[in-house]
């Protein structure tokens, strides 16, 4: 007898791998010219602080000392000016070559002598920005996962391995990732065409603030880009299991990755559960093996428990408190002063922050007319506009036309928990070009305004690409020049 199956079981045509691996190696290239200068040679960012880490760790510890600390910067603060330090040189003479170089690049700009002053005193405490300070001790407040990634670097490399080298391959990664995410929907999306995927790939690569997080490297956005990659890895995983739910293990050991690297991170864990009630359910709502089922949950659940537990370890070992995660510490020490008075008073999460975030999340179509004393368009610091930013996510309002509700409802599961942590949280993410910290569901924002383009790639929809991959290009061209 003949069945007739539902969309989501009825062979479709795949979609070829190639158009990722293309995207993705073209992204590749882009990350890696901005990120070395166009030299194709990797120094140390400013805020190596990940790879410092990792050092660290090879050494037995897991703090630094305010003498290395210096050194390390001062070193690679001389590779900046594009020179080769002597690994023999004084810390004294270190600091007497770090001023008299950028007094000499300060004087070639025209600053005055108070100006340059002034940015002789910045450069000179920036060593120890955003460093736990303990008991003369210097700790990374951050999960471990980025300085993880970082060790094989640390191990081969020492002290000239490059942060945003890693960052470049990182965000490289995850454009790949994206695209096997948006992919891997085409069994359950018939809609989606070759043309819908590798547009949506391109728009998330270079279209987005992932663009220039993945170019700048630095500890920040070092930690945004790794939590994404696991994040993009574990959606991908977790769809795949809706046709074979030993998918959701894997799904959740990256997840628990993900966690380790930016601790929000967790709070995707519901497009997870719903993934596997729609498993459990099978096609046309056909009761599936639940003993399976269960065995893979606990599977899922497992791995992020040990991830958990792990992250609680680490923060024992750094501050003597499984629950200290180190923030606290930073903002009594005094942190940015942007957000540490709030921090103090309401705590991390708090609704004092919600109109404030709302608003350079999403409403915020501000610039500046002047950097510097120069005449000239950029960004507002605290944020821009999501649809400023990525002018294609006004799809996003019309992911209605998504035919399978259950698939746009687990990702708006996945999607509205760190929305609103967001929201809620106590910083925009300052310094910033675009909204930083939204990486932490643009994953899941990517696939929604997906829904929003109907999976097809239109002239309107190329045009909203083409016009969000300027914007984003215009930003990290700006972000550049005023880290400089």
């Amino acid at each position: 007898m003949h069945v007739t199956q539902s969309p989501s079981v009825t062979a479709v045509t795949r979609i070829p791998r190639w158009p990722g691996i293309v995207v993705a190696a073209v992204c590749a290239a882009v990350y890696l010219a901005v990120g070395s200068g166009g030299t194709f040679r990797f120094a140390p960012s400013p805020y190596n602080h990940h790879l410092f880490t990792a050092q660290a760790w090879l050494q037995g510890r897991f703090y630094l000392t305010k003498d290395e600390l210096l050194r390390r910067f001062l070193l690679d603060e001389i590779s900046r000016m594009g020179r080769t330090p002597s690994p023999d040189l004084s810390t004294t003479d270190a600091v007497r070559e770090v001023r008299e170089g950028r007094t000499a690049q300060m004087r070639q700009r025209g600053l005055s002598s108070d100006q340059i002053n002034y940015q002789l005193i910045q450069i000179m405490a920036r060593p120890y920005h955003d460093w736990v300070h303990l008991d003369g001790r210097y700790y990374a407040y951050w999960p471990p996962m980025p300085a993880v990634l970082a060790l094989p670097f640390a191990a081969a490399l020492g002290a000239g391995a490059s942060d945003i080298f890693i960052t470049n391959l990182l965000g490289a990664g995850t454009v790949l990732m994206v695209f096997f995410m948006v992919r891997a929907l085409k069994p359950h999306w018939p809609e989606l065409t070759t043309a819908g995927c590798a547009g949506l790939t391109v728009l998330y690569g270079l279209g987005t603030v992932h663009l220039y997080q993945a170019c700048i490297g630095q500890v920040w956005l070092m930690t945004q880009i790794t939590a994404t990659f696991f994040l993009a890895a574990a959606i991908w995983m977790g769809i795949l299991a809706l046709r074979d739910p030993r998918w959701i293990i894997p799904a959740g050991v990256a997840l628990g990755l993900g966690f380790l690297s930016r601790s929000t991170i967790i709070l995707a864990a519901g497009f997870f559960a719903a993934i596997l009630w729609m498993a459990s359910r099978g096609d046309g709502g056909r009761s599936r093996d639940l003993r399976r089922i269960l065995l893979c949950g606990g599977g899922f659940a497992a791995a992020l428990l040990i991830a958990i537990a792990a992250q609680l370890a680490f923060n024992a070992a750094r501050f003597g408190n499984v629950m200290d995660f180190g923030q606290g510490r930073l903002a009594e020490e005094g942190g940015n002063p942007n957000f540490a008075e709030d921090f103090k008073r309401y705590g991390r999460f708090h609704p004092h922050y919600l109109a404030t975030n709302v608003y350079h999340y999403f409403l915020c179509f501000t610039t500046r007319s002047e950097v510097r004393g120069v005449p000239m368009r950029s960004f507002e610091p605290r944020g821009n506009s999501l649809f400023m930013v990525s002018p294609a996510m006004i799809y996003l309002f019309l992911a209605w036309r998504q035919r399978q509700r259950r698939i746009l409802t687990a990702v708006l599961i996945g999607a509205i928990p760190g929305t609103v942590a967001l929201m809620l949280f106590h910083g925009t993410g300052w310094f910033q070009f675009g909204h930083r910290y939204l990486l932490d569901v643009m994953p899941f924002l990517l696939l929604l305004a997906g829904f929003g383009m109907r999976g097809r790639l239109t002239n309107v929809s190329a045009l909203l690409i083409v016009a969000s991959i300027t914007v984003n290009a215009w930003g990290t061209q700006r972000f550049c020049f005023e880290q400089t």
